[in-house]
């Protein structure tokens, strides 16, 4: 580490004349009045250190850094800054005691930088700043308004600076250099496929192979051809009956459809007669009786009843019908998922045999190759391989440099033709504008300004949709952490229950707790009441015992209530501790001397937390029982002389009983554990926090997503308003952007591709001689092994070779599918099928229910039936009196109850011609999806031409025939059919190599995931102790209150910022940007001081960061700059009292007629 000697200034902003400010190591400090030049100090020290920007040194530009000067004086020529740090622990790699750094700015705004009076450019000196870890832009250099950027900077650059202080780019570099190794490994890999590629297609043709493969050809063009006849047959029979179905749907449809018309008239009849009725009904109401009007009221009545109940009875024959019409299309989708089953079934034993098969085929040949090899000896010469492969490398590169070189071709021909059409059309574009400019000014500015507005809102709507990606990002990580602390969270509540659960075991316990509310008294049991220690739980439950359950009361009085409740309801027994009876023993003074004794923990009575006023009842309990280690403490302490339980449970009575063994864990009953209560407290509290994070973050998302959605509506109308415009004006969208301009920058474009396309034209030429002379050689080469090798041999491996790889990849897809298969079955139709079952069921449940409903209706329909015959004899008399008027109404109540049986009649015939039309179309879906499925295959062989006069049998027996052919027909090799010689080269070897070179890749994948995985845990730990750091330093400077640094993705920190979250009171953790200034100063101290406690830098110039602190706020801030001085240097500029009066230097500003001076005191 480091430390600044001393800093020179001349010519640099107010300071005129060669200043030299002498550094101390610890505590500097620079004060003096408002403008009196004491920021130029940091500035200085920034611009020394290499600071590019002028604007971050208060200056609009860098010459403006140079000496103005001031009121009278003549202004500077440049500004020089030298800067002198101690090396006498040669930080830096010079042997000098004192290495000085310096820069010079020139009126004209550049610099020159200079190390020990040397020139220097700008790079060596940050590499030599770096070499000591100084940046002039990092967290320790504070100018003036700067304190609260660490607050308010993003997350992602405050995690940097911690990322920074880890040292994790010593990983960033060796995952580099393991990139790179990859890189080279998968470059190998490229060139060994290419070359694998290149040699299985080198084959030479084989007369009994060409022969075979024709023969293969031919009969697989005949089972395509026979296939696709057989199929288009299948797809005519089809559309037949699909349109015979057609005609019988139409046939039913018209049926219904009379049917309703024809219920439609009778309604209307109906209607009609019962208005006729009720007038009948008012003129006999106003001429005859009162009584007889009440009993023909009744009558009527009866009858609307009697109606009331047919229809309810026609409704329920109407879902019963529409209940049958389900069951039958489920039973069909029942039949046709046990047809998909079986199909699957028949094709998975199908695809098994081939299998199978294949496999006995794949063994067959392997066994011939290794007899071919042996028998003929095959052998090769790897020289002259070798050369082969070099100059296929090189063949393929050049390849592909022709063919990038090409494609660069094609894009600067596409790229010329598109700028000369610009340029002929161009001059005709800017007289259309100026044209139409002169006639319609206004609306060519409105368009142009339309067009402005559109640009803005695109790119608003693309932050907005940037924001909105952001929000998802936010969203979910917010609801994965929720979830996780649920989970702990329902875990711990599970556990605090299980006390509950073992309560609830005993009836007369729980009968006493389940009704506190009759017995004042009662308080709960004394596991209830008590919490402990999960180290000590085992040890005081055994303590305890039975005990645990017994009831805490107020009195005896209470007790003696609750024994006669218990008794009297014969819900068993309980115990109760009565507060004002109980006794217990006391622990002596004697008895404290046991505690010294080793492994002896405390007495129980001290290990468990409970209010004071049960301080008696839990005496009672465990009196003097004493905790120990284990049975061999007890034993040292002495078996008899005290009651004594251990840590795994095992007891010794007072009278020397001991017991003890294995003692499983209890799952509930035990007493409450305070860790575990802590812990589900602390669970809660984060629930709500990330709930409230998560309900801020769907908030703004919210907003932004209005947002969005009203950027689109205003984008889409603008977009309308400018095409319009445009349509008017009769210009296109890219008239406007017509200009002279434009043109002389695309005859400048035009030049630069006429260029570019000369020279690649050239590059091509060059690179096809290239290829040429290196094919030539490869020819040569492939003579000489010709030369040496059989190609019959070699041909007839190959095809071998071919075959076998044919046979394997068959193998894979065959598997593949079947197991596809499978999972279709057991993960979509069985649940299917168990799905439909189960509605079935349901159905028949509420046909069952409607039956029945039914029966009831029709047995109350006879029932009112017969009380509506007595009532119409009682109404017989007057009935003779108003014959007439009862025959016409009589009549029309006929009329009513015929046209209703001819309304449930044609509704009988709608129902039977529903449920048949539904199961036409049924039939018709079921024919349409095997229409599908032919079409679909059909599709596959459509260009093999169909055969005439065949039937479907024996096209199906001449696929048959053709199919045991084809798979009598073994190691075809389809290659052979092209005329060529080929060579075949050492493919075994290229595999291994390719084997190898695979390992290799996984070795350095293996590597870079370690990198990673420790460059996390480097991070990690660093991040831990920043964390604790930050947090102590806060605690010291706030009263109350407290804050710590959140990890905003912890599974993943590099992807992610790092928050600091901070609560000055109540519960709630604050927005940073509601803290007050001096809070945001102080948290941004924290944090630099956590950072400076982990890494100190070499020194701190902090320029009036205590401008927002009030008093006993800077006091403290001075105090924590005193105590951490003697790890580093301070340079504090500042007015605050309390910093002056604790440096150990201080530097007096002044300012006369522009210029600053500079007065150092040594306290």
């Amino acid at each position: 580490m480091t430390k600044i000697n001393r800093l020179t200034i001349h010519g640099f902003k107010s300071f005129a004349h060669k200043t030299d400010i002498p550094f101390n190591n610890e505590f500097n400090c620079i004060l003096g009045p408002n403008g009196s030049g004491k920021s130029n100090i940091g500035d200085a020290i920034c611009f020394v250190l290499g600071r590019i920007s002028a604007k971050s040194m208060r200056a609009e530009k860098a010459s403006n850094l140079i000496f103005n000067g001031g009121k009278s004086k003549k202004p500077g020529n440049a500004g020089i800054v030298e800067m002198a740090f101690c090396n006498e622990n040669k930080i830096f790699p010079f042997e000098d005691k004192e290495v000085v750094i310096g820069r010079t700015i020139t009126k004209t705004g550049s610099s020159i930088y200079k190390i020990n009076g040397k020139k220097k450019t700008r790079s060596e000196i940050m590499d030599l700043m770096a070499h000591a870890r100084i940046n002039p832009d990092g967290y320790n250099i504070i100018l003036q308004g700067d304190i609260t950027r660490f607050v308010t900077m993003s997350s992602l650059e405050r995690r940097k600076i911690i990322e920074g202080i880890s040292d994790v780019a010593i990983y960033d570099e060796k995952k580099h250099k393991a990139d790179l190794e990859l890189n080279k490994v998968e470059e190998k890999l490229n060139s060994a496929a290419i070359i694998l590629k290149e040699r299985k297609t080198y084959l030479k043709e084989l007369k009994k192979d060409r022969d075979q493969a024709l023969q293969f050809k031919e009969v697989k063009d005949n089972i395509d051809s026979h296939k696709a006849t057989y199929l288009h047959l299948q797809i005519q029979e089809k559309e037949t009956t699909h349109a015979k179905h057609l005609e019988e749907v139409q046939k039913h449809e018209n049926k219904l459809k009379e049917a309703e018309e024809r219920v439609q008239e009778l309604r209307e009849q109906i209607n009609v007669h019962k208005e006729e009725i009720s007038a009948i009904n008012s003129e006999i109401e106003q001429k005859g009786e009162k009584e007889q009007v009440k009993v023909h009221k009744e009558i009527e009545d009866l009858k609307v009843s009697v109606t009331r109940d047919k229809t309810r009875m026609s409704t329920l024959k109407d879902e019963i019908n529409k209940i049958k019409l389900r069951k039958d299309q489920f039973k069909q989708e029942l039949k046709d998922l046990e047809l998909k089953t079986s199909g699957f079934t028949k094709k998975q034993q199908e695809m098994e045999s081939a299998i199978d098969r294949k496999q006995r085929e794949l063994k067959q040949l392997e066994e011939k190759i290794a007899e071919f090899r042996k028998k003929n000896k095959i052998e090769s010469s790897q020289e002259l391989d070798q050369e082969i492969d070099d100059k296929d490398k090189l063949i393929d590169t050049k390849q592909e440099e022709v063919q990038q070189i090409r494609q660069r071709q094609q894009e600067l021909l596409r790229d010329k033709d598109k700028i000369e059409y610009q340029l002929e059309t161009l001059d005709e574009r800017m007289n259309k504008v100026k044209e139409v400019a002169s006639e319609h000014k206004e609306q060519i500015k409105e368009l142009q300004q339309l067009k402005t507005n559109f640009k803005n809102a695109t790119l608003r709507l693309n932050t907005c949709l940037d924001q909105d990606s952001g929000f998802t990002s936010q969203l979910a990580n917010a609801r994965r952490n929720l979830q996780d602390v649920q989970e702990k969270h329902a875990n711990l509540n599970a556990k605090a229950m299980n006390i509950q659960a073992g309560i609830a075991s005993n009836n007369a316990v729980r009968a006493i707790l389940d009704n506190k509310r009759m017995f004042k008294g009662v308080y709960g049991t004394v596991a209830e009441l008590g919490q402990v220690n999960k180290k000590y739980a085992q040890a005081l439950e055994t303590a305890a015992g039975s005990r645990m359950s017994f009831i805490i009361v107020d009195n005896d009085n209470t007790a003696a209530d609750c024994i006669k409740y218990l008794k009297s309801n014969k819900f068993g027994s309980a115990s109760f501790i009565p507060l004002n009876k109980i006794k217990y023993q006391e622990i002596e003074a004697g008895d404290n001397s046991l505690l010294k004794e080793s492994g002896v923990h405390d007495f129980a009575i001290n290990l468990i937390s409970y209010k004071l006023e049960f301080k008696k009842a839990f005496q009672s309990v465990f009196g003097k029982t004493l905790i120990v280690e284990d049975i061999n403490t007890a034993r040292s302490v002495g078996v008899g002389r005290i009651k004594m339980t251990t840590l795994d449970g095992s007891a010794i009575e007072a009278s020397g009983v001991m017991r003890g063994g294995f003692i499983a864990k209890k799952s509930s009953g035990g007493f409450q554990e305070r860790d575990s209560l802590d812990a589900l407290e602390k669970v809660e509290h984060e629930m709500a926090e990330l709930e409230s994070i998560l309900t801020n973050i769907q908030n703004k998302r919210g907003v932004n997503e209005e947002e969005i959605s009203a950027l689109r509506k205003h984008k889409a109308e603008m977009e309308g308003n400018i095409i319009t415009l445009e349509k008017t004006l009769h210009l296109n969208t890219d008239d406007l952007d017509a200009s002279k301009d434009l043109k002389n920058e695309l005859k400048n474009q035009l030049s630069k591709v006429d260029d570019e396309l000369r020279e690649v034209q050239k590059n091509i030429s060059n690179t096809n001689r290239d290829l040429a002379e290196l094919k030539s050689k490869k020819n040569m080469l492939r003579s000489e092994v010709s030369a040496l090798r059989n190609p019959r041999l070699l041909a007839q491996m190959s095809a071998f070779e071919d075959s076998r790889q044919g046979l394997r990849e068959d193998i894979l897809r065959l598997e593949s599918d079947l197991k596809n298969g499978v999972v279709q079955v057991d993960q979509m139709l069985a649940p299917e099928k168990l799905k439909i079952l189960e509605i079935m069921k349901q159905h028949e449940k509420e046909e069952e229910q409607f039956i029945n409903e039914i029966s009831s209706l029709d047995t109350a329909i006879k029932k009112k039936d017969s009380e509506l015959n007595q009532k119409e004899k009682a109404s017989q008399e007057f009935y003779a009196k108003y014959k007439a008027l009862f025959n016409k109404r009589e009549t029309l109540s006929n009329n009513i109850n015929k046209a209703d049986n001819m309304v449930e009649s044609f509704r009988d015939k709608a129902r039977t011609s529903e449920r048949e039309l539904n199961l036409i179309s049924l039939k018709n879906a079921e024919v349409k999806a095997k229409l599908a499925g032919l079409q679909e295959e059909f599709d596959r062989y459509k260009e093999a031409p169909l055969l005439k006069n065949k039937d479907i049998d024996e096209l199906r027996k001449e696929v048959a025939r053709f199919e045991v052919i084809l798979s009598q027909m073994s190691a075809v090799n389809m290659k052979a059919l092209e005329i060529y010689e080929k060579v075949e080269t050492e493919y075994n070897n290229l595999v291994e190599k390719r084997e190898s070179l695979l390992t290799e890749k996984t070795d350095v994948m293996t590597l870079m995931n370690e990198i990673e995985t420790k460059k996390k845990d480097h991070f990690m730990k660093t991040f831990e102790q920043a964390n604790e750091n930050f947090t102590k330093i806060f605690a010291t400077l706030f009263n109350k209150g407290k804050a710590f640094l959140q990890l905003d993705n912890p599974t993943k920190p590099f992807d992610d910022g790092l928050s600091i979250k901070v609560k000055l009171s109540g519960n709630r953790f604050m927005d940073l940007k509601s803290l007050s200034g001096g809070e945001k100063t102080l948290t941004a101290l924290s944090f630099i001081f956590a950072i400076q406690e982990y890494q100190p830098a070499s020194f701190y110039i902090l320029d009036e960061i205590d401008a927002a602190l009030d008093k006993h706020n800077a006091e403290r801030l001075a105090k924590l700059i005193r105590n951490y001085s003697n790890g580093a240097q301070y340079i504090t500029i500042s007015h605050n009292d309390a910093v002056i009066a604790e440096a150990d230097t201080l530097f007096g500003v002044s300012m006369k007629e522009g210029v600053s001076k500079v007065t150092s005191l040594e306290i």
